[in-house]
């Protein structure tokens, strides 16, 4: 009987424990007569987004086109003038608004854009001082990590909506395929994908970590499953970014490859790869694109490409770095069989992709 006792009381503990680590942690507030709970942790997560909403909020803007409605956010501030980044597919010609929550509105000027990234960069003259965004690594973003996505969906009315969701990957490779003068062209591109179901408004929108830091600007759903949302993440916005607001070039090398970090294998897809478990460097060439450079420059599926003009190349943001049109010679370092090859290229205007700035 003893013992049934003991056994009781050690289910009603690890009970009680359980509840405690799961339940809302609550805090008691008295105004008045009234005691007000306030929710403030789950499992280690706050859920009072209250600070972090606020903190941006100033730098949100949503952008008016003859497209219609989509978010933007910004970027940096020279003299009067103040700078933007949105999405550019929902841009179009014609006249381009920003109005920002304030409820001041101005107009804007297209600066420079990439297609192929589908990042723009806007100008506004500004009278205001408006808050300034920490950029954050969307790289050491974790699957199952919460992050904020804010939009104006449908109309005016709705501007500065918050959406919460989970990542799903910080660099999901996808092929793409747009129109330019006329021909299709196909390329990869890097994103990030979350959960979360947005809408058109929230394109252009930035992503927010539960820090209040910039990792990513949403772009489009999936066609087949709505509740999966890929964005650009945001080593690849600062990078555009910069060149853009420096006039420079965002032309990029149409490598023609789709790419895995070798650090991100787990053992079992090394081993399937012929890869060895030690090797943590370069990436692995998972497709290659049927007359693209690398498939002219016989790179194949199962290389790993180690290197271009002798920087290391460990990630799909290095990557991205280091194909900047800047040159017409690239020197690829790809292992082959645990043989190292080096392997020139010569680009020509055809080669690299039709970006304009």
């Amino acid at each position: 009987m003893k013992n049934k006792l003991i056994y009781l009381l050690l289910i009603i503990a690890f009970c009680w424990l359980a509840y405690l680590s799961f339940y809302p942690q609550q805090e008691e507030a008295v105004s008045g007569d009234t005691t007000i709970y306030t929710t403030k942790e789950i499992s280690g997560f706050s859920t009072d987004l209250t600070k972090v909403a606020q903190n941006i909020s100033d730098s949100l803007v949503t952008v008016e086109s003859n497209s219609g409605l989509m978010t933007g956010f910004f970027y940096r501030s020279e003299g009067d003038a103040a700078y933007f980044l949105s999405a550019y597919h929902g841009i179009g010609e014609g006249e381009i608004k920003l109005h920002f929550t304030n409820s001041y509105v101005a107009n804007a000027e297209l600066v420079a854009y990439d297609e192929l990234a589908d990042l723009c960069l806007l100008k506004a003259e500004f009278p205001y001082q408006i808050n300034g965004i920490t950029f954050a690594s969307a790289q050491n973003l974790s699957k199952g990590e919460f992050v904020l996505a804010f939009g104006s969906p449908a109309s005016l009315d709705y501007d500065n909506t918050l959406s919460l969701g989970l990542i799903g990957s910080n660099a999901t490779v996808l092929e793409n395929e747009i129109s330019v003068n006329g021909e299709n062209y196909e390329y990869y591109q890097v994103y990030g994908q979350m959960t979360s179901n947005l809408s058109e408004g929230f394109s252009g929108g930035p992503i927010f970590n539960m820090d209040g830091q910039l990792v990513g600007m949403s772009l489009f759903r999936d066609s087949n499953d709505q509740t999966l949302s890929f964005f650009l993440r945001s080593e690849e916005i600062d990078l555009l970014a910069r060149r853009m607001i420096n006039a420079e070039s965002v032309s990029r090398v149409n490598w023609g490859i789709k790419t895995k970090a070798i650090n991100e294998l787990a053992d079992y897809l090394k081993a399937a790869n012929a890869i060895e478990l030690t090797l943590n460097e370069g990436l692995l060439i998972q497709e290659v694109k049927e007359n693209s450079l690398a498939s002219l420059s016989n790179i194949r599926v199962g290389d790993i490409l180690l290197e271009i003009n002798d920087v290391e190349v460990n990630s799909q943001n290095d990557l991205f770095r280091l194909s900047f049109n800047d040159s017409d010679n690239y020197e690829l370092t790809i292992l082959r069989e645990g043989e190292e090859i080096k392997i020139p290229i010569v680009l020509n205007s055809e080669e690299s992709s039709e970006n304009n700035d």
